[in-house]
């Protein structure tokens, strides 16, 4: 039987770590290539609980991420204690949304989603999620439990 040295061995070795490490690098490049159609969004837009007139007790935020090229994405809405301007890192009801379709238009983005877990939905919520942004002035339009309801932007970032 031949015997293998070990500096044989190392070679071999090394040139098949090699040729894997060459096959991932080309692997990645292919998968960027594929996967950033086109910039990135990412926000958060937040509005106080109840409204004005009344004093806010309560924070309703709206924070995602979507890819404008795909229309793919996730949104998150969450419902923490404390008005806006003092929220508390205590989330009172989260919802996970999956972007279905993102467009922009001019300054404004419409994004469409879908609540998969259905089963924590509430009387009145609906699973289909619409927001649209309007960057220009900063707002936010969505729904919370069926009613009309506009959130204050306060992050706003294309990349």
């Amino acid at each position: 039987m031949n015997r293998l040295s070990r500096r044989k061995f190392l070679w071999i070795g090394g040139t098949g770590v090699v040729a894997v490490a060459a096959g991932g690098v080309a692997l990645v490049r292919q998968l960027s290539k594929t996967s950033g159609n086109g910039p990135t969004l990412s926000f958060q837009a937040v509005a106080g609980l109840p409204r004005p007139p009344l004093n806010s007790y309560a924070s309703y935020a709206v924070a995602g991420q979507v890819d404008l090229g795909k229309g793919t994405g996730t949104l998150t809405r969450t419902v923490y204690a404390g008005p806006p301007e003092s929220m508390l890192p205590v989330a009172l009801l989260a919802r996970q949304v999956r972007v279905t379709s993102a467009k922009q238009q001019g300054n404004s983005y419409h994004i469409t989603g879908v609540i998969d877990d259905r089963a924590q939905l509430q009387s009145g919520e609906s699973a289909s999620v619409d927001l649209v942004i309007d960057a220009s002035s900063h707002a936010a339009h969505t729904d919370f439990f069926g009613d009309a309801i506009q959130l204050q932007v306060q992050q706003l970032k294309t990349a």
